[in-house]
Order: structure tokens, then C-alpha cells, then sequence
């Protein structure tokens, strides 16, 4: 079977260091043709095809089987759109669009046109992130009781996107979303969908926000209860980076641990604490692994699978193509929203 001819929207860090090489170093996928603004900089990607100064060129080429939407969060919506109606399966960076109603909507317009859309959360592919599911599953902690997620760090360049409100600048959007997508795949394990993920399901109990002078948040820190869990999550641009992700329930924790989320290329552990055998830690480790490969390969899988109308995955060593729950993304840009509404109210 022929590989996936990837084309990428944006020449940025993140197609730079992370997507390009996942995609030269993964067995059903070819970098095919990369859009930038700088024709020298999408060059550097090493595309096996053309390099184009339009985003629009990517979406007119017909050897193109599919989209990597690597713009800032404020372009997505409308390269999203576009790809759809270009009849592209898209893999967009995280956050997919900037409210829930936009989100939504790009859904929708996916299924309706039966074109395959998934958001880019490239955590939820690394083995320990699995393992996480897998035990939830397993009944291991039992009925969750909380979630406590964080993700943190500082030293945003003034200029950077991450700052302007009218690219989708926060840190909620950014980072926040991390946590967010992190406690629906983990509330959808042990309970049935979408009760936990409904709207009416969700209260926010208290946010906390610090903002910069044109009005993004810096730090965001918000409680809510989730059909009767209690989650805390933290965003920041502002603090010294740190991860944190673990879930409590009746029957012990689990955690991930170090980086709970960006965990690229090294060792990482995973801990869970029974309450049975006099709580002692349970520690999992896992081996070195590129996620975003992981990603490129399973989403590749499937669209190969749409594009040749086939029913079968037949990767060597990866018999299936995982792809996360649609309601994941549709929750975590419901509770992004519900939390600036609560803000502005």
C-alpha cells in the first residue's frame, strides 16, 4: 500500500522539530509538499514534492492524500474549513479552533461531507498515556473521584502568537487544553459516553485568572465539577515549568509523572497507588518513544484507509489505527468556553 502524502500548512517550530521529521521517519507516510510564507523555509522540511508560498496551493494539488494544519491557533478555523471542502483529511494542531461553537462546527462539516478530521493532542498517543486508559479501563482506582492537571512554564517571546489575542493567544488555549483532553479520555474510560461529557454535566466552581495588558491570560486556574468529579487545572505562561496529571478514585491514584504531557524521546514513568495491599506506589516505566510519530503513523493509517476505501489497517507492527474520541475535542473546547464566559459574565 502506498504511503500517505502528507502536505503541511506552516513551517514553524512545530513542523520544524516535530512534525516534518515523524513524518520522513514514519514507514506509511511521505512529506510531500510543504506551504510556508518563506519558500526557503519550507524547503528546510525536505518535502519529496513542491514547496508553495500559498496555503491554498497545498489544498489545489491533487497528490496531496492529506493536511497538516501547523499554523497558529487563530488560522485554524479557516484552513480547517477549506481542507474539508477541498474533500483533505486534516490533522490540526491542538486547540482545534478557539470556542466550542467553531468547533462544533468543523465537526459537523466533517461528517456531514464524510471527510475524516482529528485534532493533533499528540500525548494521547505515547504508550504511557495508553497504559493510563488501559488501567481506567481495568477498573484499577475503581470510580474516579478527581482530576488534578497542570501544565506550566515561562519565557514567551514578546512577539510570539501565544500573546496576541487575535491568534488565538492564552494560555488555556495553549497549554490548558492538555489537561483538558487528558481528563475526558480519562473520564470516558470508566464511564459511559457522553453522560460525564455533556454541558449540563459541567459547573465551574471558581477561576482564577491573571492577564497581560491586551487582555490574554497568563495563568489560568479554574475548579469544576464534572457530573460530580471534582478537576483542578492550571495554565500559565508565567511560572516555572512544571507537568502535573493524576486521577483519584475510590479504589487508589494514578499519575503521570515529570512531563505529564510532553514526554518526547526520554525514559518516563507512570505511578499508580492501590488502596488495597497497603497502598504501596506501583511504578511503570516506558521506554523512549517520539509520540508524534506514534500520531503520524495511526492517523496516517486510517486516512490511507479512507483514501483507498479499505476496511483493513496493515501497517507491520500496528495492526490498528488508533484515533482519540471526537467528544473529547468537542468537550474540551466546551469547557475553554465555559470558562472565558464564567470570566466575562
Amino acid at each position: 500500500m502506498s504511503p500517505v502524502r502528507w502536505g503541511i500548512l506552516g513551517a514553524g517550530w512545530i513542523s520544524r522539530q516535530a512534525i516534518a521529521p515523524a513524518m520522513h521517519d514514519t514507514n506509511n507516510a511521505q512529506l510531500y509538499a510543504v506551504a510556508a510564507r518563506s519558500a526557503q523555509r519550507a524547503a528546510a522540511l525536505r518535502p519529496a514534492g513542491p514547496v508553495y508560498t500559498e496555503y491554498q496551493s497545498i489544498l489545489d494539488d491533487p497528490d496531496v492524500d492529506a493536511v497538516y494544519i501547523a499554523l497558529d491557533n487563530g488560522g485554524h478555523e479557516e484552513w480547517i474549513t477549506r481542507a474539508l471542502g477541498a474533500g483533505k483529511p486534516v490533522l490540526c494542531e491542538k486547540p482545534l479552533t478557539l470556542d466550542s461553537g467553531t468547533t462544533e462546527r468543523v465537526m459537523n462539516q466533517a461528517e456531514a461531507q464524510g471527510v475524516p478530521l482529528v485534532e493533533a493532542v499528540w500525548n494521547l498517543w505515547h504508550p504511557r498515556t495508553q497504559r493510563l486508559l488501559e488501567l481506567l479501563r481495568q477498573g484499577a482506582i475503581e470510580d474516579i473521584t478527581s482530576i488534578r492537571g497542570t501544565f506550566a512554564f515561562n519565557g514567551v517571546p514578546e512577539d510570539n502568537y501565544r500573546l496576541d489575542p487575535d491568534r488565538g493567544g492564552g494560555s488555556m488555549l495553549d497549554v490548558g487544553c492538555y489537561p483538558l483532553t487528558a481528563a475526558a479520555a480519562a473520564l470516558s474510560a470508566t464511564t459511559s459516553l457522553p453522560e460525564a461529557l455533556v454541558d449540563t454535566a459541567l459547573s465551574v466552581a471558581n477561576i482564577e485568572r491573571e492577564k497581560s495588558a491586551n487582555g490574554v491570560d497568563l495563568r489560568t486556574v479554574a475548579l469544576l465539577d464534572i457530573a460530580g468529579v471534582s478537576m483542578s487545572v492550571e495554565s500559565s505562561f508565567i511560572d516555572i515549568p512544571h507537568q502535573f496529571f493524576v486521577v483519584t478514585g475510590t479504589g487508589g491514584a494514578i499519575s503521570l509523572d515529570q512531563e505529564s504531557f510532553t514526554s518526547y524521546k526520554q525514559h518516563s514513568t507512570l505511578t499508580w497507588i492501590p488502596n488495597q495491599a497497603n497502598g504501596v506506589p506501583i511504578i511503570e516505566s516506558f521506554a523512549p518513544v517520539d509520540a508524534y510519530s506514534l500520531m503520524i503513523r495511526n492517523v496516517g493509517s486510517s486516512f490511507r484507509a479512507w483514501r483507498d476505501g479499505t476496511d483493513e489497517f496493515q501497517d507491520t507492527g500496528h495492526p490498528s489505527a488508533w484515533l482519540p474520541d471526537p467528544a473529547w475535542s468537542r468537550w474540551t473546547a466546551g469547557v475553554m468556553s465555559a470558562l472565558r464566559a464564567r470570566e466575562t459574565a
